[in-house]
């Protein structure tokens, strides 16, 4: 009996020890969500504080190397805030392009060839194709080639072909999304036909810019870092950057190419 009755005596005891640690726990587990709470803050905090990020991707430096471009652009981005990676034309392959959405650039700088296709009628089409600085080569990338996602691309001065990016290619074969970035452009005919606009509209890019024609090396280039002063310097909206941008530079007079851009509303 006294047995008995030490047990249970002793089992409310027992059970305010298990309520106790019960409570603790809780504490334990609220501290422990508050730590985390704070922490998730800190690092939305650090992720929003984040400077921008801009891509300067330059496959004309393999046939048209522009040091001051590259100079005066890199110092225009770094002013107006922008942390740069620059790409020369070695670096600019099929794969790079088909990374290239997820590293969320603010803005993309397209420094490259790009032209038009060969139809089966000997005649050129309407949409552009970029060029990348990867070889050309038949037994590479096949399935993507036979997609129409890639082609071949070749200077009229020289005998060597690279691998070219289709609007198909950014459609199918980008990984992921842009994230709002805005995309230049600089090489021919990016805007003969909306096509590549769209595409990249369809990838996440807020703003695409392009050339309704031709336009040389020289002449791209000096728009472009006048329009980027405007853009990011002044921080002007881009329809006022654009007309400023084309009231204080010469026009093309070998081409009489047209500096245009689409924005994703527009795309609807």
């Amino acid at each position: 009996m006294s047995g008995e009755k030490h047990k249970k005596e002793a089992s409310p005891g027992s059970h305010f020890s298990r309520v106790k640690q019960r409570h603790n726990l809780w504490k334990m587990a609220l501290y422990l969500l508050a730590a985390a709470a704070i922490s998730s803050a800190v690092l939305i905090f650090l992720n929003l504080s984040q400077p921008p990020k801009a891509a300067l991707v330059d496959q004309l430096s393999l046939t048209f190397p522009n040091q001051s471009f590259i100079d005066n652009t890199t110092e225009i981005l770094e002013q107006a805030g922008y942390t740069v990676d620059y790409y020369p034309g070695e670096e600019v392959t099929v794969d790079f392009f088909r990374d290239l959405p997820p590293h969320h650039y603010d803005v993309v700088i397209l420094r490259v060839h790009s032209g038009r296709p060969l139809l089966a009628n000997e005649t050129l089409g309407d949409d552009v194709a970029l060029f990348s600085g990867e070889l050309y080569d038949p037994e590479k990338y096949v399935e993507e080639e036979k997609a129409g996602l890639l082609g071949s691309a070749h200077y009229s001065y020289t005998n060597l072909s690279y691998f070219a990016i289709t609007s198909s290619f950014v459609v199918s074969g980008m990984e992921g999304k842009f994230k709002d970035s805005t995309v230049i452009l600089m090489g021919c005919d990016g805007f003969r036909s909306n096509t590549m606009a769209r595409a990249f509209a369809g990838k996440g890019v807020d703003a695409f810019i392009g050339w309704t024609e031709p336009v040389s090396a020289s002449y791209t280039d000096a728009v472009t870092e006048s329009l980027l002063k405007h853009l990011l310097i002044e921080k002007l909206p881009l329809p006022e950057a654009m007309v400023k941008t084309k009231a204080e530079v010469e026009p093309d007079q070998t081409y009489g190419s047209q500096l245009e851009a689409m924005y994703r509303q527009d795309e609807d």
